[in-house]
């Protein structure tokens, strides 16, 4: 008896057979296939036209740099995620990062009002990614975000998890900030 005939005589019959190979890889597809919450267009047709679906996905894991990790696009990737979190509905934002050096009439210049916004602050990334998680499975939140300087991979994979379950959830990682000083309405950095 082949090795193939004594596995197909141990294989459980309630265990679907592999079909054909295009079946196989739309049955992955489907196993791959994070939970859609939608999506959040910029309403801008060439970058919407882009992107999947349309607009970027809620309930999913966005990493968000500037250029370099200088201030000035440190205070460039801020003012976008303030951007992007002033489109979504109202409610709370939860804004994790390691110093609390966000300017208000900054981010009130994207039409993000501060008081929207619940500010956690830690010293190390792993705090950091701790408070993401939690703030994902708290319910009422619009958004999380988390500004940290690495994002792991196992720890990206955990927080992506974590947003596929909650309810619709913008998560964005704001990485490689080191420092960003506070910027004036016009966009410019100031000590």
């Amino acid at each position: 008896m082949s090795f193939s005939q004594v596995m197909r005589h141990d294989f459980p019959e309630e265990r679907p057979r592999p079909g054909p190979l295009a079946a196989l890889r739309e049955r992955i597809r489907h196993i791959e296939q994070p939970a859609s919450h939608g999506v959040s267009p910029f309403g801008v047709a060439a970058i919407d036209r882009a992107l999947p679906g349309g607009g970027l996905a809620l309930g999913a894991v966005h990493e968000i740099l500037g250029i370099d990790g200088d201030e000035e696009d440190g205070a460039a990737a801020c003012g976008f995620i303030a951007g992007l979190l002033a489109r979504l509905r109202r409610g709370p934002v939860l804004w994790c990062l390691k110093r609390p050096d966000l300017y208000g009439p900054g981010l009130l210049a994207h039409a993000l009002d501060p008081a929207r916004l619940v500010i956690v602050t830690a010293p190390r990334d792993e705090d950091i990614l701790w408070a993401i998680e939690e703030g994902l499975r708290a319910p009422g939140l619009v958004a999380v975000i988390g500004e940290i300087g690495r994002l792991p991979l196992v720890a990206g994979r955990r927080l992506q998890l974590a947003a596929e379950r909650a309810s619709p959830l913008f998560c964005c990682g704001a990485g490689a900030i080191a420092r960003r000083r506070r910027a004036n309405a016009s966009g410019r950095a100031r000590p």
